[in-house]
């Protein structure tokens, strides 16, 4: 699929904002051609490199798997050639009216912009600079996070790139002769905006509802979201800084340390209201419209008459704003074909609660954790585990979607089942107080790997129902060490289930390694360790024979299943596919540890590998 209209969109909107900065003398013209100039300059190679080796592929059957992977980006980048060529065209239009027409070349220099300010203002604007950046920069943080699916790699490269376009705009701070206060305030209190509007238009364009960005996209995101607001950051503390210098007779480092006092404020702050007090965007939008209404007051009224009549309009504003929801509108524009009902921010993410058509699901940070409809995979989740115990008495859940799981776990005869989920506001989202199966539901608010960790009740069947170690978090309860404390939780030939991933009909090179690192991980610890090809890829361990007679012994215990049972799986074709499976492990991969977290390597690798055009200018992006 090529991103013809997303790319053109995403284009001209970087170019409006370079634009928008010429024009408000941010930088000059001049500037504002050689940024646009490089990037024709570098499309343009790359769409002839490009269409060059595939033609040489083509003519001389050239069997070079990257030339291979660089027609979707000979594609990419020639949309990205065609609209910044127009652009290009445009700026000298004026050449070819010349040759018929007789006029001068206007100069590129602009006028000096210098609109003094009372000194007793610098100070306080220093502080709000430093409030409002960091506000700023931890939100979109917390956003970019939650879409991005909480690479801690993602967060590396989002303050990396804060730092960067914050150092170009304070680069061109220094280059520029604009040094109007007022306006540079006003500028700074709305680039914010700008960015909003970046995050929601990429989001709708290059995202379906629910999908998580592979690492590629991912960086594209951070850098051309953060670039509008972070410039314009970078430029205002260099102008307050001279202007405080000047003015105040304020040294450098005295302002700097008003400016961080702002965002140690801010950092305080945020720590405590985004606790589930304040929703994510409703408190970014209100740090938005204080910043304007700061500006406005302090720089652009004069009058006290007309300072009243804003103050009280300002109020009434900021106050429509706290009792109002804007998340719900902006949570209904990143998911796209939900009639989100409900959302709400916790520590630990965002919930989001919605119908799509008659179905209610519920989001958690952006991705679906469930739906009505689950037959097939709420079936697998626990019963090719609780079917390998004769009768299992006490059940250890970590994490998934509880009264699903729990209504399958309740077919057996169980006295206890608990379940470790960290997040208590998730926890009463899906699971209801009337629920059935309460009675015997004992819930831990913790994590899961310091539960396990310490001595305790010991459980006849664990079952992990976490994502696949895609990030570092995540990866801790892939390892050999938790699958260690996992078996001093269990009793005598206890079984223990995981899921590291999809179970794929042809499995590439990537995949392999990462289920042979966590297979070999497991294979470590548990005498026994079986690979369940269903919708995902389960590995169930235990000291005690396992086996994948499903049917046989649904029917032997006389269990009600629809999946899960001979009307739809076979004993043969999944004995065959697991042998399968387990042909493929490599023994020879290294196990996945702590302090080793192979298997996040290899969950990247894989992704790369769906994608195999975006690795290099992945890795490129990073180093550089």
């Amino acid at each position: 699929m090529y991103h013809v209209s997303g790319t053109v969109i995403t284009v001209s909107l970087l170019y409006l904002i370079s634009w928008i900065f010429c024009k408000t003398g941010i930088f000059t013209k001049s500037i504002h051609r050689k940024i646009w100039n490089s990037v024709l300059a570098v499309v343009f190679l790359f769409t002839a490199l490009a269409g060059i080796l595939i033609a040489l592929q083509i003519n001389y059957k050239w069997e070079i798997r990257i030339i291979g992977s660089m027609l979707k980006w000979h594609v990419e980048t020639g949309v990205c050639l065609g609209i910044t060529g127009l652009f290009h065209f445009l700026w000298h239009l004026s050449y070819y009216k010349e040759i018929f027409s007789r006029r001068r070349k206007s100069s590129d220099s602009i006028i000096p912009d210098n609109v003094t300010t009372d000194p007793v203002h610098i100070i306080p604007n220093l502080f709000v600079v430093g409030f409002t950046s960091t506000s700023v920069q931890i939100l979109l943080l917390r956003e970019l996070l939650n879409i991005s699916g909480g690479y801690e790699l993602i967060a590396g490269i989002f303050l990396a790139s804060w730092l960067m376009a914050s150092a170009a705009g304070s680069y061109i701070a220094g280059r520029s002769e604009m040094n109007n206060i007022p306006k540079i305030n006003l500028i700074f209190s709305i680039a914010p905006l700008a960015s909003l509007l970046i995050m929601f238009l990429l989001t709708r364009l290059f995202l379906e509802t629910g999908e998580t960005p592979l690492l590629f996209k991912s960086i594209i995101f951070t850098i051309i979201l953060l670039a509008p607001f972070c410039i314009i950051s970078g430029y205002t503390f260099i102008k307050l800084l001279s202007s405080a210098k000047t003015a105040c007779l304020l040294s450098p480092g005295k302002s700097f340390s008003i400016e961080t006092t702002g965002g140690i404020l801010a950092g305080l702050l945020l720590s405590i209201f985004t606790s589930g007090i304040i929703n994510t965007y409703k408190l970014l939008i209100l740090i938005i419209f204080l910043t304007f209404a700061y500006v406005t007051l302090t720089f652009l009224t004069k009058k006290k008459k007309i300072k009243i009549y804003l103050k009280i309009l300002f109020t009434i504003v900021a106050f429509i704003i706290i009792i109002s929801d804007p998340d719900h509108f902006f949570r209904q524009i990143l998911l796209p074909g939900i009639d989100v009902t409900l959302t709400k921010d916790t520590p630990y993410g965002n919930i989001t609660e919605g119908f799509y058509s008659d179905d209610k699901s519920i989001y958690y940070n952006q991705r679906l954790l469930s739906y009505n409809d689950d037959v097939a995979e709420r079936e697998e989740d626990i019963h090719y585990a609780m079917l390998q115990k004769e009768n299992p008495e006490k059940v250890l859940l970590i994490s998934g979607f509880t009264v699903s799981r729990m209504q399958e776990i309740l077919k057996y005869n169980v006295k206890e089942i608990h379940l470790i989920e960290r997040d208590p506001v998730l926890i009463k989202s899906i699971v209801p107080e009337n629920f059935s199966g309460n009675e015997k539901l004992i819930i831990e608010n913790t994590d899961a790997f310091t539960y396990v960790k310490k001595p305790g009740k010991l459980f006849d069947v664990v079952i992990l129902l976490l994502p696949p170690p895609s990030t570092l978090s995540l990866n801790r309860f892939y390892t050999t060490e938790f699958f260690d404390y996992i078996k001093t939780r269990l009793t005598v030939d206890g079984v223990f289930m995981c899921s590291p991933g999809p179970a794929y009909n042809y499995h590439n090179k990537e995949s392999i390694n990462l289920y042979s690192s966590v297979f070999n991980s497991m294979a470590k610890v548990f005498e026994n360790v079986l690979p369940v090809a269903g919708n995902k890829l389960y590995f169930i361990a235990s000291d005690a024979d396992l086996s994948t007679n499903f049917c046989e012994i649904v029917r032997r215990k006389g269990i009600d299943n629809i999946y899960v049972g001979p009307d739809y799986l076979d004993d043969t074709l999944t004995k065959n596919k697991s042998a399968e499976t387990l042909a493929l492990i490599d023994r020879n991969i290294k196990q996945n540890h702590i302090a080793y977290p192979i298997a996040c390597f290899h969950f990247q690798s894989l992704g790369f590998s769906m994608d195999a055009g975006a690795k290099a200018p992945a890795i490129a992006l990073i180093i550089l």
